[in-house]
């Protein structure tokens, strides 16, 4: 679940961001366009819109994926700040699509949203480094990691006792597929034997061998 809504939240904010740049190139179309156009409130709704989707996912992922085993009272209460900056962050994201009721034209809506971009960027900085939050509470998916190498490991111990099996059974077919009466391994004893035999047999002959021609020396 917590790898489903990861991804999910990631492939929103590409679309967004997607979104803001169609936005962005339909008002640079016309930059001075008016205002009172029939196309321009649906304008200024779809680039507004995408651009407080995009803060809104990360702001959502900052504080209920990585760091909502921090926000207790307590622990907010002792930092007012961070607290303070997530209500700002908050602010711009609502007042973005509110900007869309005004009638501004393309060119002067993009800069209006450039800034409150600038701010959210300034202020997603404070939030993270400067005046971060922080407790002593763990994380509730700390164990994730320890979690996946144990599946892994018992994946893979699995795997080996599977092809043990395999192999145990090939075992079995052949003894059984071997004609009766002889195992599989008797006649490589046998070989041994016979080949143990004839090096025994070739060493008495080179001992007589070698004794004959010490007698023939000794007579001569």
């Amino acid at each position: 679940m917590y790898n489903v809504l990861n991804t999910y939240l990631w492939e929103f904010k590409a679309l967004t961001v997607m979104l803001t740049g169609v936005g962005v190139k339909l008002a640079i179309y016309n930059p001075t366009a008016s205002p009172h156009k029939h196309f321009a409130l649906a304008q200024r709704l779809q680039l507004t819109s995408a651009i407080a989707c995009v803060f809104a996912v990360q702001l959502f992922h900052t504080i209920f994926v990585k760091n909502r085993h921090h926000y207790e009272l307590r622990t907010m209460m002792q930092h007012p700040t961070h607290v303070l900056v997530v209500i700002l962050r908050i602010g711009l994201i609502v007042a973005c699509p509110a900007v869309a009721i005004t009638k501004l034209q393309p060119y002067q809506l993009v800069l209006v949203l450039a800034a409150m971009s600038v701010a959210q960027c300034a202020l997603l900085q404070i939030q993270d480094f400067k005046f971060n939050i922080h407790s002593t509470n763990q994380h509730p998916m700390r164990e994730m990691p320890n979690a996946l190498q144990s599946m892994q490991q018992r994946r893979k111990r699995a795997a080996e006792q599977s092809q043990m099996r395999r192999a145990s059974t090939e075992i079995g077919r052949r003894q059984l597929s071997s004609p009766s009466g002889q195992r599989p391994g008797k006649s490589g004893h046998t070989s041994d034997r016979s080949h143990t035999k004839n090096h025994r047999n070739e060493g008495c002959e080179s001992t007589v061998a070698a004794g004959e021609t010490e007698i023939t020396a000794v007579r001569t």
